[in-house]
């Protein structure tokens, strides 16, 4: 199985996918201060909902490195040592990785991706319409983490 997270120091979302099926999805909102404390317990949060799953590895979204905060790299930092203590890989994943799995002659978006991926799962279509309906973006980073694990278990190439 592998885990697919993008994350951002509000937004962690998950997505485990094991061979040919989405397994699970996860998308949790911090809205507190960004302190040590909330890095802490964004990866409790990671390490509670995984906890019935077999991981073997784990594909984390980076974003490019000018929208990286401080904040950010030290809860990227605490979410691999999490899982470096437990002997599971990880690879990671930049927008450039993310935006190549777009169809060839399709203009490669957000929207794009996202319609990528409800195709091949159509569980994720009611969560597709919902944020094409929201004002500020909520689900994106759930499709992200569905792009990167489905990349990683070679599903959309």
């Amino acid at each position: 199985m592998t885990l697919g997270i993008s994350s951002n120091t509000r937004l962690v979302s998950l997505a485990v996918v094991d061979n040919d099926a989405l397994v699970d999805t996860f998308t949790q909102l911090h809205k507190d201060r960004w302190s040590d404390d909330k890095a802490q317990t964004i990866v409790a949060a990671i390490g509670a909902s995984i906890s019935s799953y077999s991981i073997s590895k784990v594909v984390i979204a980076i974003p490019h490195r000018y929208h990286q905060t401080q904040a950010h790299q030290s809860l990227m930092a605490a979410v691999c040592h999490f899982f470096v203590v437990r002997n599971i890989p990880i690879i990671t994943a930049s927008p450039t990785d993310i935006a190549a799995l777009c169809t060839e002659g399709k203009v490669k978006s957000n929207t794009a991706l996202m319609e990528l991926l409800v195709e091949r799962f159509p569980e994720l279509r009611t969560f597709h319409q919902r944020e094409l309906r929201n004002k500020n973006k909520y689900y994106y980073k759930l499709f992200e983490a569905v792009a990167v694990a489905c990349m990683a278990e070679q599903l959309l190439v």
